[in-house]
């Protein structure tokens, strides 16, 4: 069993990380019109930045997560690897939304919304898949709920 205190990072670091995908979506979500819609978006989009490396050098750090489950059970190796798999592609996407969003006038036109509002949802989608697929691991190795905030 993993130690207590490795699935309570992994439970706050989810949890901080849910936070942060659902303020990105709301700020995605404001009026586009708004003079600060694009401001409140990018500072988001940066929190979101931080909770996602935050989880990353919480569960793929050495004695993280990862590491107890495969240790514990080993036939969970090849799940261990796609959730680190996920990670790098997880920051790119990240890096891009926030690159569109730098990259638009404020106020943006109706294009430019539709493509960061594309980028964003499928941000989601991916940050929401991986999620899944670590609450799925830490439940296959232990019976555990990691929470699904």
């Amino acid at each position: 069993m993993a130690s207590n205190e490795a699935l309570d990072a992994a439970r706050t670091r989810r949890t901080a990380l849910h936070s942060a995908m659902v303020a990105v979506e709301d700020a995605a979500q404001a009026p586009t019109k708004s003079q600060t819609w694009r401001a409140v978006l990018f500072a988001a989009l940066d929190d979101l930045s931080l909770a996602l490396e935050d989880h990353i050098a919480t569960v793929d750090t050495p004695g993280g997560i990862i590491d107890r489950v495969v240790t514990d059970a080993p036939r969970l190796e090849v799940a261990g690897q796609r959730l680190r798999a996920d990670h790098e592609p997880l920051r790119e996407q990240v890096a891009a939304a926030i690159n569109a969003v730098r990259a638009v006038d404020s106020p943006p036109g109706d294009d430019d919304v539709t493509v960061i509002h594309e980028i964003i949802l499928e941000l989601v989608v991916a940050l929401s898949r991986h999620r899944q697929r670590g609450s799925d691991f830490v439940w296959e190795a232990y019976d555990v709920d990691i929470g699904g905030h």
